[in-house]
């Protein structure tokens, strides 16, 4: 194994700056959206700038046999590239990968254009099925698009990129079976621990939206990256790692990883994530003097584990917070609806009861006179009587009729009847006591007083009162005055334990004065 230390340091102190670049990067639309022709050749050059150096970071750490590559980074650039911009980045990817072959491997060979085709390919194939399924472009927190990204795309970019390698450098250096086989699976463990080391910071890093809009979010994984690089820094460089051998100082990563794991912010988690796999497995390199490739692809594979799992563990916590915001939303959106509903059904209640009240009232009303009608006396009567049989207190009705009404209703019409009864209705309601007597129209011409607290000779006077109002009310009808009396009838009691005697009395004694001439008071004969 040919191991560059001073190469890969400063090649992986980029790679791990990169995420200011794309930041920096992502504010620029899809070239397909752009209208400026600068804007097109702007993301063009960062974009190959930033394959170029994915390949060269994936070329600083490989084996002498065949020269191949054990991580491969590049992979997961054009792999982001593809899932965030489409088919169009395939330009950017092949131009990178072709600009590099061709200045800095030393001597460009014939099969090197079909190997970076065989890579695009494998991208265009895996971000079509990642997008097609319900991968995020710009997101990487949840569990489906973690699920396709490292199970589904990267296993479909890894094998088809192998394959079809194979195939060209079996066709271009005649390679034999044994080695092809051998390369076949390093080529896959490259191109799968790159994709899935680097693709979710990308995806991540390069969203606005997976950066937690919260400050107190951002600044703790960089903190816990940097303290985790630079305590591994002091155990490689004081020899303390050497004692150790490599596995036990890599997995002090994983108290931190998962730590990191479960924080909110996805950009931040994702890159720190990368950060820390990443220094771990090139400190750990940089601890060993001798390193074989068994024990170079058990690291590889760690680091793939190990970022799989932190990736799978963030996705629980962020499907969780999803839920429970979901949950917190539906309550709150229930609590309105209930509010909201409850509020109806009590605008609903309001409006029924006041109907209620409404309809009820109008069951009570004369709907001539608006005095209240037989239905209502009735119940009040029945009120008074207990109470002034509570109280020992004395209570009068007088009945009334209107005298010849009917020739009214003959000789002027029934217009004019109701006429000379609303006006004796609002004659005889000026007259009685304000809210203590209640007079109501009890038949077509039959009016009735209820006089609580008021004995028969107290009666009596208010019924001459009223009999003598109503024979002076002035009536008139094209011309013609109509004169207007009444005939009243009293009945009085203390009692007042029987309505209907009482009513019975009241209306004796009111027919008695229409026997007797009409227009006269006439009181019952005897007490309930």
């Amino acid at each position: 194994m040919s191991f560059h230390a001073p190469k890969s340091f400063f090649i992986l102190s980029i790679f791990i700056d990169m995420t200011h670049i794309v930041e920096v990067a992502s504010k620029l639309e899809s070239p397909s959206q752009s209208l400026s022709f600068v804007s097109h050749l702007v993301w063009l050059l960062w974009t190959t700038a930033l394959v170029g150096m994915m390949v060269m970071i994936s070329h600083a750490i490989e084996f002498d046999t065949l020269d191949v590559t054990v991580i491969w980074p590049a992979g997961a650039a054009t792999l982001w590239l593809f899932i965030r911009y489409g088919p169009v980045s395939i330009v950017p990817s092949f131009l990178g990968m072709e600009l590099y072959h061709l200045f800095f491997m030393g001597g460009y060979e014939l099969s090197f254009p079909f190997l970076t085709l065989a890579n695009v390919i494998a991208v265009i194939m895996a971000g079509h099925v990642y997008l097609r399924y319900g991968g995020s472009r710009y997101n990487i927190s949840d569990m489906r698009s973690i699920m396709l990204l490292v199970f589904v795309a990267a296993i479909i970019q890894s094998v088809l990129a192998s394959l079809l390698g194979n195939i060209v450098l079996s066709f271009f250096h005649d390679l034999p079976f044994s080695t092809s086989q051998k390369l076949f699976f390093r080529w896959i463990n490259a191109d799968i621990t790159g994709i899935i080391l680097c693709c979710p910071a990308l995806i991540s890093a390069t969203s606005f939206q997976s950066w937690s809009p919260a400050r107190s979010d951002y600044w703790p994984p960089f903190l816990v990256m940097l303290g985790v690089v630079l305590v591994m820094g002091g155990m490689v460089f004081s020899g303390f790692a050497q004692s150790l051998s490599q596995f036990p100082v890599v997995l002090l990563s994983m108290p931190a990883c998962i730590w990191l794991a479960l924080r909110r912010n996805t950009a931040a988690v994702m890159v720190c994530l990368m950060g820390v796999i990443t220094a771990c497995l090139f400190l750990t390199v940089l601890s060993l003097d001798t390193f074989s490739e068994a024990e170079f692809i058990a690291l590889q594979s760690y680091g793939a584990i190990i970022m799989t799992s932190c990736l799978l563990l963030h996705a629980i916590r962020t499907d969780r917070d999803n839920a429970i915001m979901a949950l917190a939303q539906q309550k709150q959106h229930l609590e309105y609806t209930v509010q909201e509903r409850t509020k109806e059904l009590q605008q609903q209640i309001a409006e029924t009861q006041k109907l209620a009240e409404e309809l009820e009232q109008q069951a009570k009303t004369d709907y001539l006179t608006r005095l209240p009608n037989r239905r209502a006396f009735t119940e009040f009567a029945h009120k008074e009587l207990q109470r002034s049989a509570r109280y020992h207190e004395p209570l009068s009705l007088l009945l009334m009729d209107v005298d010849y009404f009917k020739r009214i209703n003959d000789q002027f019409g029934h217009s004019v009847g109701d006429g000379a009864l609303i006006a004796l209705s609002k004659l005889l309601g000026d007259r009685i006591r304000e809210n203590i007597d209640v007079l109501s129209r009890v038949g077509g011409e039959e009016f009735s007083v209820l006089l609580p607290n008021t004995d028969q000779p107290s009666a009596a006077e208010m019924a001459e009162r009223l009999r003598q109002s109503v024979e002076q009310l002035e009536f008139e009808h094209e011309g013609h005055r109509i004169v207007l009396t009444v005939s009243i009838g009293i009945a009085c009691t203390k009692q007042a334990d029987n309505f209907e005697k009482l009513v019975g009395l009241a209306d004796k004694a009111m027919y008695r004065a229409k026997f007797n001439g009409r227009n006269r008071v006439e009181c019952a004969g005897e007490s309930v």
